[in-house]
């Protein structure tokens, strides 16, 4: 064999290998990049919002922080990617109650299979508002519901209590998810 041969064979499988890992690298699928977290107190209710609530309890956290509020059931929300949330817990003078849990999960699909393993938790839906059940679902609860919804990246959780009335609840939770939706934009 001549000297330029295997010269050129070692080129051809240079080539060759370099061609194979190229191909090789684009079958591994990329993960979605997250965008940027937004400052989550756009969700943060005030006076202003709803004049006849005060603000009790308010937190921010992130997936180690959130062991803390919530116990046990943090591993859920970790598991699915959460980057950082808020907590809130609002009162009125007529002994309602708002639990306001906003959460940012970095991408729109990771916030979508956020709220379908929550509708698998519970064995009754209820729709809320006008919303289709695979953006906004409610349970209802004795004296309120519990309302989760899904806007983009965000991921929402309500929980109303105090209501004596059976449809004041449900009405209310339909109008704080489309606060939320607006400030989700």
């Amino acid at each position: 064999m001549k000297s330029g041969s295997k010269g050129n064979i070692h080129c051809m499988l240079m080539s060759v290998t370099g061609v194979s890992l190229l191909l090789c690298m684009s079958c591994f699928e990329q993960a979605p990049t997250q965008q940027p977290a937004v400052s989550m107190e756009v969700f943060r209710f005030s006076k202003v919002d709803h004049p006849d609530w005060s603000e009790q309890q308010y937190n921010q956290y992130d997936t180690i922080s959130l062991r803390q509020i919530i116990d046990g059931g943090a591993g859920f929300f970790s598991q699915y990617g959460m980057v950082s949330g808020t907590f809130q817990k609002l009162a009125s003078k007529d002994s309602t109650f708002c639990e306001l849990f906003a959460m940012d999960f970095g991408t729109n699909a990771n916030a979508a299979r956020v709220i379908e393993g929550r509708k698998s938790t519970f064995s009754q839906i209820e729709q809320v508002g006008t919303y289709p059940q695979t953006k906004a679902f409610m349970y209802v609860v004795l004296a309120g519901v519990q309302a989760y919804a899904v806007f983009g990246q965000f991921y929402f959780e309500v929980l109303l209590g105090g209501y004596s009335d059976s449809t004041t609840a449900p009405a209310m939770a339909a109008s704080i998810l489309q606060w939320l939706e607006a400030k989700a934009r």
